[in-house]
C-alpha cells in the first residue's frame, strides 16, 4: 500500500505544479487530464486511512 500512497502523492504535485502553471502547453493539458482521471480512480481514502493506522 505504500507504494500506491506514494504514487497518490506523487500525481498530486505533479497536478499542483501543472495548476499553478499559467499558461500551459497541449501536451501539459493533456497530462493534467491524464492525472485528474487517474486520481480521481485511486483509491485514495482506502490509502489515506490506512497510512493513518500503525502497522
Amino acid at each position: 500500500m505504500r507504494k500506491d500512497f506514494s504514487k497518490y502523492i506523487s500525481y498530486m504535485s505533479r497536478q499542483y505544479a501543472l495548476e499553478k502553471k499559467k499558461n500551459l502547453s497541449l501536451d501539459e493539458e493533456k497530462e493534467l487530464a491524464v492525472i485528474k482521471h487517474t486520481i480521481s480512480n485511486l483509491p485514495y481514502e482506502k490509502l489515506i486511512s490506512e497510512e493513518k493506522t500503525p502497522s
